[in-house]
């Protein structure tokens, strides 16, 4: 057990914390950190006369505290309050924060303290240095390629702005796309930075210089991870052209997940140097393939009603989805049957066959209707 002896400004839980005895053994050398410690603790307060010490007794540990006199802050010529570093600390940090939003991006401070122990007084300066604003000027692009100069147009508007490293993240991620988009699997960019240093501002000019390397055909594509579905199937959804492109892997993807076929679908991709042709590796998670659900209830206007649903996806591995539903009340019964294919033959076109019939009963007259659509 710990007891503090002379404590008033932290409570015995708060120093426990601050000793870091609770998850340590009791020994002469975690003791002496212990004390360390909350002699650290209480001069970042302002109790710069502090005095610690311990004794043991058995398992007990018995800390004496002499917290003294707290000082106080002293700003220019203004006593401003009792000194807390925490409080200081906040200070210049949000000050550092407030001029790195104006652009001075490598704003550094210290706290500069100079303690007067006779008047129980501390000197505070907050010492800055903001350096100068770094702004972004421009992102130029020596080619002249229009699709390249389009995405170069995008993030030079608004430039300059203040200097941020995601600007130029982007734009480089941008460019990345642009290579997976149109095929140029071996496409790279180097870039020099100009500096034009002026008084209170650096600005800095990215310049780009981009090798598209030669395009790539696209490859074969690998299913895994299917059971029921036929592999022509998986042709109709999945989308291909002579050249490789992410865009053909983002419509497959689409494909595949519309189809309701498939609970899961992961397309990876390998860039085969020598044949300059990317191959196509799909992961695929066929979902459940059947539905039923019964519901029954009462009501005062169709009395009991009764509906059932029976679904079934993926019929014969081809897609093909049908469902039957039936529903009966005390004054209306419907049968309905639907057939629907959404890749019939290819991913162009699809199907879908609805047939019902229901009765209406009236106090005058009943009403018969049968249809197909």
């Amino acid at each position: 057990t710990f007891e503090f002896v002379g404590a008033t400004f932290f409570t015995p839980k708060e120093l426990i914390n601050i000793s870091g005895l609770k998850d340590k053994g009791i020994d002469p050398f975690s003791l002496e950190e212990a004390k360390e410690s909350i002699i650290k603790a209480y001069t970042r307060k302002g109790f710069f006369d502090v005095d610690v010490s311990y004794t043991m007794e058995g398992r007990k540990v018995v800390f004496m505290i002499n917290e003294g006199q707290r000082y106080r802050v002293v700003k220019g010529n203004t006593i401003v309050g009792f000194y807390d570093e925490d409080v200081l600390e906040q200070e210049l940090s949000k000050t550092i924060q407030k001029l790195k939003a104006q652009g001075y991006t490598l704003a550094d401070g210290s706290i500069y303290k100079d303690i007067d122990r006779a008047k129980k007084l501390v000197k505070v300066e907050l010492n800055i240095q903001k350096g100068k604003k770094q702004i972004l000027k421009a992102f130029i692009y020596e080619g002249n390629n229009k699709k390249l100069r389009k995405v170069f147009e995008k993030h030079n508007a608004g430039l300059p702005k203040i200097y941020n490293s995601n600007l130029v993240e982007r734009l480089n991620l941008d460019i990345q796309a642009y290579f997976k988009k149109e095929g140029f699997m071996e496409g790279d960019y180097n870039i020099d930075v100009q500096l034009e240093e002026k008084e209170d501002a650096i600005y800095y000019t990215y310049i780009y210089r981009i090798t598209e390397g030669p395009r790539y055909r696209l490859g074969g594509t690998l299913y895994y991870g299917y059971d029921k579905t036929t592999s022509r199937e998986l042709s109709y959804m999945t989308r291909s052209s002579e050249y490789y492109s992410s865009d053909l892997d983002e419509e497959t993807l689409y494909n595949f997940l519309s189809s309701g076929i498939f609970s899961g679908v992961f397309i990876d991709t390998f860039a085969d140097g020598d044949k300059k042709e990317v191959y196509r590796l799909m992961q695929l998670s066929e979902d459940k393939r059947g539905l039923f659900d019964f519901t029954f209830g009462y009501n005062t206007e169709d009395r009991l009603s009764l509906e059932a649903f029976l679904g079934f996806k993926n019929l014969f591995g081809i897609g093909l989805e049908s469902s039957l539903r039936y529903r009966k009340t005390g004054k209306y019964e419907l049968y309905n049957l639907e057939l629907q294919d959404k890749f019939l033959f290819s991913r162009r076109y699809w199907f879908k066959y609805d047939m019902f019939k229901e009765r209406e009963e009236h106090k005058s007259f009943n009403l018969d209707v049968k249809g197909l659509n």
